[in-house]
């Protein structure tokens, strides 16, 4: 797929900033649910980003509302104001690296002799997994998914089921499945 350039707002929620991309962009990606692109942050309001050659490899998270979003690099938080306008670059990518594996999880895996069985799953099935798990807030539910994922595992499942993957899952800023920030 090509390179697709767009521009967007730095956008602020709690203490994250974070991209939305523009429905016309989103609409090109492989999926509705989660994607991974190679980002460059090229302006910010017509002036340049001193590491604009630096492409980040980032998750495209789906927002609930068949477009995605991706928080901005920790390196350039500081340097971008909210509202500010970005002249970006999306380039998506077709291999997906493995995601950070929480301990609770790790934990239940070794429990349950799925450890093996977890790592042998292709990136894109162990961030259903991960995304699964990181949709609530609240311990409980958390703890009853890791519970119900070894078992599932154990059963030969690779992916969870019943799992919309079109929506948005990071509970720190979205509801519902939908992200909270509008344009």
């Amino acid at each position: 797929m090509p390179t697709l350039p767009f521009k967007s707002d730095v956008l602020v929620y709690g203490n994250h900033k974070i991209i939305k991309l523009p429905n016309e962009i989103s609409s090109q990606l492989s999926s509705r649910g989660m994607n991974f692109a190679e980002i460059r942050f090229l302006s910010s309001d017509g002036r340049a980003i001193s590491d604009a050659a630096t492409a980040y490899p980032l998750p495209l998270e789906p927002d609930g509302n068949k477009s995605h979003w991706f928080y901005v690099p920790e390196s350039l938080c500081d340097a971008l104001v909210p509202g500010s306008t970005l002249e970006l670059q999306l380039t998506p990518q077709d291999e997906w690296p493995s995601p950070v594996v929480p301990d609770d999880f790790i934990e239940g895996l070794k429990q349950s002799s799925l450890y093996d069985f977890y790592h042998d799953l292709t990136s894109k099935a162990q961030w259903e997994w991960m995304r699964w798990i990181q949709m609530t807030n609240n311990p409980s539910t958390r703890e009853k998914r890791i519970t119900v994922s070894m078992d599932k595992m154990h059963k030969g499942m690779k992916r969870p089921c019943c799992f919309d993957q079109t929506r948005c899952t990071d509970y720190r800023i979205c509801s519902n499945g939908m992200l909270k920030i509008t344009l």
